[in-house]
């Protein structure tokens, strides 16, 4: 693996202050790159590659890297969507917390033990109350209808998170599921940029859309391990404030709170696109 980075200057290159300015986000965010693991199939953010994937990139990562913070036990859930209403908040309003939204969840969900994981229907729900989210199951969809929408949301400053199973993607976890924000994506080689929160444990790394979505389009595991799971794990769409509104088209587009730090969402367009 990489471990250093190389400030070049060439034309073909972007103006070496942005790339300072990229390699020291990246440092902030993969504090300790050199110890931790990553798949094999995977390009991690941390090395020369990862860095000109990032380059050539659609997405606000600047702005996720601002807002990162690392995952405690079993919260990537509720860690990854703190990350993506902070980055998609209004300009000068305070951040939410991880404490504030697990500790909402603990009052609502009431569970058996202080670590406690969530699905992808009550993450996001808990974001819907922020903001005007839109949770995806991946196994109502398709990879092409999820690259399109991911990108989309990217592009307009919005975040997107992913809840995959992990072993899907070439990890060695002794942990089934996993969330995580995603902070960029390369057209160039079609992968999206998977800012891991188990910053203890893994590196953000670059994974392909196919691949990423294969390992949403598993059943996630529930809580309560006499259960069986029905449902998919998938993806959660989230737009930044003050995104044009544009006209509603389903019914399970939902009125934004407009008094919120989120504002008003432009995700009703992209809904047709799902069901």
């Amino acid at each position: 693996m990489a471990e250093r980075f190389v400030t070049r200057s060439s034309s073909t290159m972007k103006p070496a202050s942005r790339r300072s300015e990229l390699i020291r986000l990246i440092k902030n965010v993969v504090p300790h790159a050199s110890s931790l693991p990553y798949p094999e199939n995977c390009v991690p953010l941390h090395s020369e590659e990862g860095l000109e994937l990032l380059e050539g990139s659609i997405g606000n990562f600047e702005k996720l890297a601002e807002c990162f913070v690392p995952q405690g036990p079993l919260q990537c859930a509720v860690t990854s969507i703190t990350i993506g209403l902070n980055v998609c908040r209004r300009p000068g309003s305070p951040k939410i917390s991880v404490h504030q939204l697990q500790e909402e969840l603990r009052a609502e969900l009431r569970p058996a033990h202080p670590f406690f994981s969530v699905s992808l229907a009550e993450i996001g729900e808990l974001a819907e109350r922020y903001a005007m989210a839109q949770r995806v199951y991946a196994s109502e969809t398709d990879c092409d209808t999820f690259r399109m929408l991911a990108i989309e949301t990217l592009e307009a400053g919005g975040s997107v998170i992913v809840n995959f199973k992990r072993s899907s993607l070439g990890y060695a976890s002794p942990f089934a599921g996993h969330c995580s924000p995603l902070g960029a994506y390369n057209p160039g080689t079609d992968e999206f940029l998977v800012m891991d929160v188990a910053q203890r444990s893994f590196q953000p790394v670059w994974v392909s859309a196919e691949l990423l979505f294969k390992g949403m389009c598993t059943i996630e595991k529930p809580r309560d391990e006499s259960a069986v799971g029905v449902k998919s794990r998938g993806f959660i769409l989230i737009d930044p404030y003050g995104a044009s509104p544009l006209a509603p088209t389903v019914a399970a587009c939902k009125t934004s709170d407009r008094s919120s730090p989120w504002g008003a969402f432009h995700l009703a367009s992209l809904r047709q696109a799902v069901h």
